[in-house]
């Protein structure tokens, strides 16, 4: 009996990971989340002129402790944020399945000029003791965001050597947000169940914010790379 693929999204947070979930859960596929996470961040971190995500698709806490991770999601579409040594060491043991893994990449000064905006908003929303934890999480972030590019080329070696993935994909934010039809075109051509239209029309160009040439020190957006350019 074949078994079925498993999808798995991965990137770093504030690079579009919830939006590329909900592109390709609106084409055809079908995600594994924690939807009562969904409503607690979105209950926490509520904010009229910066709401960061209607859905954010995390499988909830405690998941990598499962030794046969992520067999529970099998042949579902899941999100696994790479952002440290951590979590490239849950990627390179995933269990032995099938898999399509799709890694979005984006300009590192855009992610964290987000993730500040983000850090704020909890600031104003909870306790002393939690704002203590968001100061830490924040400097671990600029710490990691200094490794970004390094980063993601090991999240890209580590999936290139398992013989249990079938496709790695690599795509830019920047470069999905502005042809998302021609992106899930190439992961339908790639043999991936999708409906590239339906997909497509998740994208919201203007939910595109932070963007290098509008920071306080502007500069020119850098792209790793992307599997449509």
């Amino acid at each position: 009996m074949t078994r079925p693929v498993t999808t798995v999204v991965t990137g770093y947070m504030r690079s579009g990971t919830s939006m590329l979930m909900a592109c390709l859960q609106a084409g055809g596929l079908e995600a594994t989340y924690d939807e009562e996470r969904d409503e607690y961040l979105n209950r926490n971190l509520a904010d009229p002129f910066y709401q960061p995500n209607e859905e954010y698709f995390e499988i909830g806490r405690g998941f990598d402790t499962h030794e046969r991770f992520p067999i529970d999601y099998e042949g579902t579409l899941i999100k696994v944020l790479t952002r440290d040594r951590r979590d490239r060491s849950i990627l390179l043991q995933l269990y032995p399945l099938r898999y399509h893994i799709l890694l979005l990449v984006r300009d590192p000064r855009e992610i964290l000029e987000s993730y500040t905006a983000l850090e704020v908003n909890m600031d104003e929303v909870y306790a002393d003791q939690m704002r203590t934890n968001v100061s830490t999480a924040s400097m671990t972030a600029r710490c990691n965001l200094a490794r970004y590019r390094e980063t993601m080329r090991l999240t890209q070696a580590i999936m290139s050597v398992r013989k249990d993935v079938e496709s790695l994909v690599t795509f830019d934010y920047r470069c999905l947000i502005r042809n998302p039809h021609r992106h899930f075109a190439l992961l339908a051509d790639f043999g991936w169940r999708i409906n590239p239209m339906e997909a497509a029309k998740k994208v919201d160009p203007a939910r595109y914010r932070k963007r290098v040439e509008d920071l306080p020190h502007p500069g020119t957006y850098e792209s790793m790379e992307c599997a449509c350019l």
